[in-house]
């Protein structure tokens, strides 16, 4: 099986292995998107912004507090989707060059708020060329639940305690 998504509570490391993972790789075979938490003075979470790991371009996903909310307590930056829309319809064409995509993460936002994605989502996961690792919501929402079954992708319980087993696992795949 070539694709894998991370799932765990919340703050586990699942993101923090994804950019270590992603430092181990070598750059021209690898491209995808990784979240960053925005945080205000005091420490609190405030947003969400994306970087496009082959042009390192950062965009702001999410907001809170702004204007009304779209997805929980955040309103969401369509010009972030749109870039997330380009950015999925480049990777399935055959001509991408790219072997190895990383998705941090799946999750409510990029459902709610691009209907598409899980389409898009889906012919990646059939590409046999590419290996993709993701994080997905350990919530069992509905949508989420067909990444889960296996068939897709191998689903793996992430922790700390478990990180360098995980890498090793995942860098021999390569």
């Amino acid at each position: 099986m070539n694709n894998f998504l991370l799932t765990a509570k919340p703050g586990e490391g699942k993101s923090t292995f994804l950019l270590s993972f992603k430092e181990k790789i070598e750059k021209s075979r690898l491209t995808g998107v990784t979240v960053k938490e925005l945080r205000d003075e005091e420490g609190n979470r405030c947003g969400f912004e994306m970087n496009f790991i082959s042009s390192n371009e950062t965009i702001k996903l999410a907001t809170k507090g702004i204007e009304k909310a779209d997805v929980g307590k955040y309103t969401i930056e369509q010009t972030g989707i749109e870039k997330l829309k380009e950015f999925l319809i480049y990777l399935m064409d055959d001509e991408t060059k790219i072997d190895i995509v990383i998705f941090d993460e799946i999750g409510k936002m990029q459902y709610e708020k691009f209907p598409e994605f899980t389409y898009y989502l889906d012919i990646l996961l059939k590409k046999k060329k590419v290996l993709l690792l993701g994080t997905i919501v350990e919530d069992n929402v509905e949508w989420a639940k067909k990444y889960k079954t296996g068939e897709l992708a191998q689903l793996i319980e992430f922790t700390r305690e478990r990180s360098d087993e995980i890498m090793d696992f995942l860098l021999k795949k390569l």
